[in-house]
């Protein structure tokens, strides 16, 4: 008994030092991100303005015959645009810090389906079930976010959709859902290229919340992405995060 007690001030100093450590390596990763932050609006994003500045300079001097090459100008300004804010949407949603009371996860999604549609004539119709998102453990809302723009991007991009569904909802057995399903073309899965999109990134950030991905097309009749994580498991989920922190 006596032994054990002496053991005590020892284990203490351990965790001690062990939440220092912590402490600092967490002190670095925010170093590290404002960095990162710097360097993205300092470069990158200065460059694409300065891109953006020779294009429409460039436009004033053509003359009214080069008609085609104006209608080229604007579209690559457009999609320059469109970098240029997506960019700034990762610097402020992704690399900024969240606090969940005053940005929840729906209010995050809801927003993030909004920037990405709001140089595109494509709608969304966005069903979010709050009793899914309050199963749904803190730790795991960043990957259903990247998942969500992936799949998002992917109907813009090569779906030639212009009606999007996404879905946040608790289904038969108590799996948490999330479904994207748009009206787009479709694909084979012989097609080595559509079939590949992002796809194998979408199923390695599920596994990694403990989810599956389940991915089927029809040609000329869209595409259904279906992330489900199992309630229980969410739970777990949950109550480990809280010993963590």
């Amino acid at each position: 008994m006596n032994r054990t007690v002496g053991l005590l001030p020892n284990k203490v100093e351990d965790l001690e030092a062990t939440v220092a450590l912590c402490h600092r390596r967490i002190s670095l990763l925010e170093q590290d991100r404002e960095r990162i932050k710097r360097d993205l609006h300092d470069g990158i994003l200065q460059t694409l303005y300065s891109v953006g500045l020779g294009m429409a300079a460039a436009k004033l001097l053509m003359t009214p015959d080069q008609s085609g090459a104006t209608a080229q100008a604007n579209l690559a300004g457009a999609h320059l645009d469109r970098a240029i804010f997506e960019i700034r949407e990762f610097l402020n949603r992704d690399l900024g810090a969240h606090d969940e009371e005053t940005e929840p996860l729906e209010t995050r999604m809801r927003a993030l389906v909004e920037s990405a549609l709001r140089m595109t004539s494509v709608t969304c119709e966005v069903d979010i079930d709050p009793h899914a998102i309050a199963f749904i453990p803190k730790a795991s809302r960043g990957q259903i976010l990247y998942i969500l723009r992936e799949a998002i991007s992917n109907c813009i991009r090569h779906a030639q959709a212009d009606s999007i569904l996404v879905s946040l909802t608790i289904q038969q057995g108590g799996v948490i859902a999330l479904v994207i399903e748009d009206n787009g073309t479709g694909f084979t899965y012989q097609d080595p290229v559509k079939h590949r999109h992002g796809l194998k990134n979408l199923k390695a950030r599920a596994n990694q919340i403990g989810g599956q991905l389940c991915l089927s097309s029809i040609p000329g009749r869209g595409t259904r992405l279906v992330l489900t994580l199992d309630r229980s498991l969410a739970c777990l989920q949950r109550v480990e995060g809280a010993f963590t922190h």
